[in-house]
């Protein structure tokens, strides 16, 4: 904003005190006065603005959603189980439904009952179908197959705690944990 000089009219910065022109006195009066004048344009600019946004439609924002926890897995054994604080695989199942058995079926023996296989099992056995890293790639390249074709879906374990008997070694439940975390929709 500027201010014209009384004598000469040149339009003069706020702040000179004096015209760059004619050299004359410039009313600090005047001066206020302009910048004041200022003061309330800006003042009504702004409330014009609120009034704009005011007017504009709401859009809900949602909070973020939650993490899904990563997947992880651990080993079924009775030992493993009873370090954890269960009594059987039964108890450990029935304890969270974030537990999720991955393993083959088991046949009934010295009077536990027999324990259904997971789709998510491996069909690949140590030694008839190679060794362990074998396998496990051979899992995966199964799984993964399963996955594209849309048998399986990998939200059934993401984030979820995968029962194994392989732990701490190298095994399927890892590709699934894998797999799983990097495939998140």
């Amino acid at each position: 904003m500027l201010l014209a000089c009384p004598q000469c009219t040149l339009e003069n910065p706020l702040d000179v005190t004096h015209c760059v022109c004619c050299t004359s006195v410039l009313s600090p009066d005047d001066r206020i006065r302009t910048l004041l004048n200022q003061v309330h344009l800006l003042a009504s600019e702004l409330h014009d603005a609120r009034a704009i946004i005011a007017s504009l439609p709401h859009r809900h924002i949602s909070p973020p959603m939650p993490r899904t926890p990563p997947t992880t897995v651990v080993n079924v054994n009775a030992q493993s189980l009873r370090r954890m604080g269960y009594r059987s695989l039964d108890a450990w199942l029935a304890a969270s439904p974030h537990h999720k058995y991955v393993g083959r079926g088991m046949a009934a023996r010295d009077g536990k009952p027999a324990m259904p296989g997971s789709v998510w099992g491996n069909p690949f056995k140590i030694g008839r179908d190679g060794t362990r890293d074998d396998v496990v790639q051979q899992y995966r390249d199964y799984i993964t197959d399963k996955i594209t074709r849309g048998d399986v879906d990998l939200s059934d374990v993401r984030g979820k705690v995968l029962g194994c008997w392989c732990k701490p070694e190298g095994c399927h439940g890892d590709v699934l944990a894998e797999l799983a975390d990097a495939h998140t929709e």
